[in-house]
């Protein structure tokens, strides 16, 4: 019974003896055979590269091996055409470590060393690592219509995320003197990770005679009751598959949220209103690598909010996505 390639590559790492007798050639050749020849046949020999080895194929692309003999993989297609653009197995991506796969929104991923290329038919191929998303402040287009007497508003923003990280919750600073067509910039960071699907949730307060914090946590719990079912699910699938779990759940973070902080607080600071907005991983991936910065009113985002317009108010929470 022939050996499977993990077998092959187990020999090779426990005796250096046998990695003289087992060629990178041969390791390549099975894996060729694995995926029932797919690539088509041998159009060149075993080439070396940045230390590894490939051979190229005739229905496109090449199977690569790494120079620790392990994860032999195809990289093909237009992925495989955007990874020989940045320089292949010598770019910041390093060797494949996975055949590409399906990927969430109708996609397809294969997965490197050092990160990602990810491919839709209407984005192209798109290499990228973790993402970072930040808060980067507010706009007002209107104020409440009555704060205590006071001509303009003190409104601020609590944050929460759910994803197959977890929940996490934020809020920002108290924004004193905020009158109507004004911005209000900052910057705090909410999620750093690959992107797989996130549910961000806002909350928009204008502060009377309350602490902020308790606001804040009840945001980490109605998160943290949302993201169980998510979490769950995922358990310990790091890989691009958990994105195919996570995107069919986000839908249903919204309503579990709102109820949670619905039941939470005997309100004293005024309620602008709650949105929860689901964004796929495709988004994610979008937002970070394709997407340009927009100004406005001094506040730097790349999405933004609906309007919240609670107590006759007219405000957008703002974000940035990028690449970390």
């Amino acid at each position: 019974m022939p050996q499977t390639t993990d077998r092959l590559v187990g020999r090779i790492e426990r005796s250096p003896a046998d990695q003289a007798v087992i060629s990178p050639g041969a390791i390549i050749h099975h894996h060729w055979e694995v995926l029932n020849r797919a690539p088509g046949e041998p159009v060149s020999g075993v080439e070396n590269v940045a230390s590894g080895y490939r051979i190229w194929y005739s229905n496109g692309g090449a199977i690569y091996l790494n120079p620790a003999f392990t994860h032999p993989a195809w990289v093909y297609g237009s992925i495989g055409e955007r990874y020989n653009a940045l320089g292949g197995a010598a770019s910041w991506l390093g060797f494949p470590t996975a055949d590409e796969a399906p990927f969430a929104d109708e996609g397809r991923v294969s997965t490197f060393q050092h990160g990602e290329i990810y491919w839709w038919p209407d984005v192209g191929a798109v290499e990228l690592n973790e993402v970072v998303m930040q808060y980067t402040g507010l706009i007002c287009f209107g104020e409440t219509n009555w704060d205590q007497g006071s001509a303009s508003d003190e409104p601020y923003v609590v944050l929460g995320t759910v994803s197959h990280q977890g929940p996490t919750a934020a809020r920002s600073q108290i924004y004193e003197h905020v009158n109507a067509i004004q911005g209000r910039a900052d910057m705090i960071e909410i999620y750093r990770g690959k992107p797989y699907g996130i549910a961000l949730t806002a909350r928009m307060m204008e502060h009377d005679e309350d602490d902020p914090d308790r606001y804040k946590a009840a945001m980490e719990a109605a998160v943290g009751a949302a993201a169980t079912a998510i979490t769950t699910a995922v358990g310990a699938i790091a890989t691009p598959a958990a994105a195919l779990i996570v995107g069919p759940l986000l839908g249903a973070v919204a309503p579990v949220v709102a109820d949670a902080l619905n039941g939470a607080l005997d309100l004293r600071d005024d309620d602008l209103g709650v949105q929860t907005l689901p964004l796929t991983a495709k988004q994610m991936v979008v937002l970070a690598a394709r997407t340009q910065d927009s100004v406005d009113y001094g506040v730097t985002s790349r999405l933004q909010t609906p309007l919240f317009t609670g107590e006759g108010s007219s405000y957008k929470a703002c974000f940035r996505f990028a690449p970390a």
